[in-house]
């Protein structure tokens, strides 16, 4: 009986973690808690997804419903993500001053 629920619970498991789809690639808009209309990339799949700028910024929730970009730790900056065309010269600088893929190590570690 041991062997059979061995068995069972291995086919559940197994099952389970082969429905894990990576995420479209297709870029989405999200409204954020003012409103604004952020468009963001979602790589990943459904157990690690994260969200980015459609130029490869890392954007994270402030739980609010509010996406800001990543700073240079990895953690929630102060200025708040809009799409490329939106962004004030302030965010341009802030943005220009980042390491994308030392973040996104820091980030997926």
């Amino acid at each position: 009986m041991q062997q059979v629920s061995f068995w069972i619970t291995l086919v559940l498991l197994l099952s389970i973690a082969s429905q894990a789809k990576p995420a479209s690639p297709t870029p989405v808009k999200r409204k954020t808690a003012d409103g604004t209309l952020v468009t963001v990339i979602i790589k990943g799949d459904e157990k690690s997804h994260a969200l980015f700028s459609t130029d490869g910024y890392l954007l994270l929730s402030d739980g609010k419903n509010s996406l800001f970009y990543a700073d240079s730790n990895a953690q929630i900056s102060n200025y708040p993500a809009h799409d490329i065309e939106q962004r004030s010269e302030e965010e341009k600088a802030f943005l220009h001053l980042l390491d994308q893929e030392k973040i996104k190590d820091l980030y997926f570690q």
